[in-house]
């Protein structure tokens, strides 16, 4: 989840805190969730976000499975999608310029020893595409970003839009708007 209370100022001073902690039981191993704030020098906190992970572990803890999804209603019928065609370097070409070299993300015979078919987009390129049309006329927003499934190298990706009471929800999918790669709520 990410909150941006107003825009970030490039010649801004800031403090940049980040904690990391146990996050739960999970099903298929632990959760780890790091905590960012940002704050000017006033003490104000202009962003923060909480990021969960998920630490496979063979030896599982033993908690009930997670829900299965929910099936959508027919008001995506009434959507906006966009696609874009992601080329077999992408994972590569971001990589650089992110500082993100994770091998996952670069070839496939470097993803196959991670469980990866394919290599995978970065989730962080994913909800960038998707976010960007939405958020680039609005300084102060909430989000919740939930990614169900990796996106492999190369691929279509499609991003389906609709307005919900203060915002938006956004779903981003391969092959089906029922079974996301990303689910997006987003607040105004």
């Amino acid at each position: 989840s990410i909150e941006q209370k107003r825009p970030i100022h490039r010649d801004e001073s800031l403090h940049v805190m980040t904690s990391v902690g146990p996050g739960g039981a999970h099903e298929k191993g632990r959760l780890i969730e790091v905590l960012t704030e940002i704050r000017s020098t006033s003490g104000e906190i202009p962003w923060r976000s909480r990021a969960t992970a998920l630490k496979m572990e063979s030896a599982r803890p033993s908690i009930r499975p997670s829900p299965k999804e929910k099936p959508l209603s027919d008001t995506w019928r009434d959507s906006i999608t966009t696609r874009v065609d992601l080329g077999e370097n992408l994972g590569r070409l971001y990589g650089d310029v992110a500082g993100d070299l994770n091998p996952i993300h670069q070839r496939a015979w470097l993803a196959k020893p991670f469980g990866f078919s394919r290599h995978i987009i970065h989730g962080t390129w994913t909800l960038a595409w998707a976010l960007h049309p939405i958020l680039s006329g609005h300084s102060h927003y909430r989000l919740e970003a939930h990614f169900r499934r990796p996106v492999p190298l190369p691929s279509s990706l499609h991003a389906t839009t609709r307005p919900t009471d203060d915002g938006q929800e956004v779903r981003v999918w391969q092959k089906s708007l029922w079974k996301p790669a990303l689910e997006i709520n987003l607040a105004f």
